[in-house]
């Protein structure tokens, strides 16, 4: 009887995918990279790139009182607004946001 690459405890080699890491997200879309930076998967689909485990692809507020804020409706970004006396809100380039 001989034995065959089955035979090894463990996952067999043809079952298992292992992704180098790389520290730039995915450029085409349905790319999958896996970032050693950050220690996460990343996907793109036709919105852009996403973190499969991140709620929907909206990137977490890093400080309190941060909105999301987007340019093009598809890609958010956090930044925390300026608020003027009259309660008006603008962006980081002073840009407004939203009138009180």
């Amino acid at each position: 009887m001989s034995t065959t690459p089955d035979a090894f405890p463990g996952t067999r080699l043809e079952e298992e995918i292992e992704l180098t890491g790389q520290n730039t997200d995915p450029t085409n879309i349905g790319g999958l990279t896996y970032r050693s930076d950050t220690g996460n998967f990343v996907l793109k689909d036709s919105l852009g790139s996403f973190n499969p485990r991140g709620g929907g692809g909206l990137p977490p507020a890093t400080e309190q009182g941060q909105i999301l804020y987007s340019i093009d409706g598809t890609s958010f970004e956090p930044y925390k607004p300026v608020a003027s006396s009259g309660g008006w809100l603008f962006n980081n380039f002073g840009l407004l946001i939203v009138t009180g």
